[in-house]
């Protein structure tokens, strides 16, 4: 997890791998943001975007342009425009809400 350069946003990169029989074309996640006292101030949905590397560095790479093939894994960023104000600013709490697949969701 890393602030972005723009003041109150946020990018968080991992890798995902595809569990399922079918590729993947893209995905929603639902991230909980918590307070200092543990209370989810806010839930907020975003895409998960694929990354690839490029030589040395990273770049974005759609899953819609690039499927995630069963069995493979890729590097991946979520990007938020906003942390809530009073963020305890630990890793929130992430959840898959929407996979949807080639020949359907």
């Amino acid at each position: 997890m890393n602030l972005a350069p723009n003041g109150g946003a946020m990018n968080l990169d991992g890798e995902v791998m595809n569990t399922g029989d079918r590729p993947v074309i893209g995905a929603v996640v639902e991230l909980s943001f918590r307070d200092g006292s543990g209370k989810i101030l806010e839930n907020i949905r975003a895409p998960l975007m694929g990354m690839a590397k490029k030589g040395t560095s990273v770049q974005l790479d759609s899953f819609a342009s690039d499927p995630l093939k069963p069995n493979d894994a890729r590097p991946f960023r979520i990007t938020v425009d906003r942390i809530p104000a009073g963020s305890n600013h630990q890793l929130p709490e992430m959840r898959v809400v929407m996979v949807s697949a080639e020949g359907g969701k």
